[in-house]
């Protein structure tokens, strides 16, 4: 795959539950992509996205979202997109391979969050402010 663009016309597929777009060059997603009200799994690891969308937050049954991959590589994110808080089913979020530093914020809504895979990038200082303020959350650092 090395896919440029998606088409606003995968708003159309709205009982799909997994969309992988990984390992492409994607810049940006089109707002289409928040009405695919069913979607479970979002991969968008190893791309060239630095935003998302508002509509993301549309996507009330995600429960994975991947941005990054520790083997595979990530995105050019700094920060973790709002859209992303607001995705109150997510239960395992992939940050690897990216430059986001601090998510304590950003994740603080998401109750539902079991996994969250960080990358180097983050002190050790700010892990143990997420293990403390989320204590139920598996963190895995590669």
């Amino acid at each position: 795959n090395r896919l440029k663009s998606i088409s606003p016309k995968i708003g159309a597929l709205i009982n799909l539950k997994t969309l992988h777009l990984s390992k492409n060059t994607l810049k940006k997603l089109p707002d289409e992509i928040g009405a695919l009200l069913n979607l479970e799994v979002l991969d968008l690891h190893g791309n060239q996205l630095t935003d998302l969308p508002k509509s993301l937050s549309n996507l009330k049954n995600l429960k994975k979202l991947i941005l990054g991959n520790p083997f595979h590589g990530g995105n050019g994110f700094t920060f973790l997109p709002s859209p992303v808080g607001q995705l109150k089913n997510l239960e395992q979020l992939i940050l690897s391979g990216n430059k986001i530093k601090t998510v304590i914020k950003e994740i603080s809504p998401l109750k539902k969050l079991k996994m969250l895979w960080l990358n180097k990038n983050f002190s050790s200082e700010e892990i143990k402010l997420i293990k403390k303020k989320f204590p139920k959350i598996m963190i895995m650092q590669l």
